[in-house]
């Protein structure tokens, strides 16, 4: 008897798609480049901080936030509480110009129904309790939060997923 080789389409079981994707040269050469690595986890850790930021830092549940630090000093430190406030404000107009553009106000209008349906499928089921206003506080800051990453990520989506090169208003 005599053993014939087995070809190579039958020797090795198929890739998946994730197995594709981790052995692409893509991914060879961001494996081996650490700066890049490095800097992909930065990005990871900041988008989400910068995102959260303006909103977290103007008010929350804790007593860490810009309006209770404003309020308990404004007689001695009214001049830096002015001045931070309107840096805050610059901030909000940016992010909600920003949002506006990207998705409109009836994009706006649909993720908060969005997002008012998934919290009344969590209380539904159980899975939230509505009745602690901390806890209310910081449900209302992360839909705002999601509302606004996705109003300012949403250009540059809209690009990749259609394939346009340049997003212009400009009517020439």
């Amino acid at each position: 008897m005599v053993d014939t080789p087995l070809s190579d389409a039958q020797s090795k079981p198929e890739m998946t798609r994730l197995q594709r994707w981790w052995d692409s040269d893509f991914m060879y050469s961001f494996r081996h480049a650490p700066v890049a690595m490095v800097s992909f986890f930065v990005v990871e850790l900041l988008v989400p901080a910068a995102i959260l930021a303006p909103l977290i830092a103007t008010y929350n549940p804790t007593e860490y936030s810009y309006v209770r630090w404003a309020l308990a000093n404004w007689p001695e430190q009214m001049a830096l509480i002015v001045f931070l406030g309107l840096v805050l404000a610059i901030a909000f107009i940016v992010y909600l110009t920003a949002v506006l553009r990207g998705i409109g106000s009836f994009g706006v209008a649909l993720l908060v129904a969005l997002i008012g349906a998934l919290i009344w499928v969590l209380y539904d089921f159980g899975w939230l309790d509505l009745r602690d206003p901390s806890a209310n506080t910081w449900i209302a800051l992360v839909a705002v939060s999601f509302v606004l990453a996705v109003g300012m990520y949403w250009g540059i989506a809209w690009r990749r997923l259609s394939g346009q090169v340049e997003v212009d208003d400009d009517e020439a």
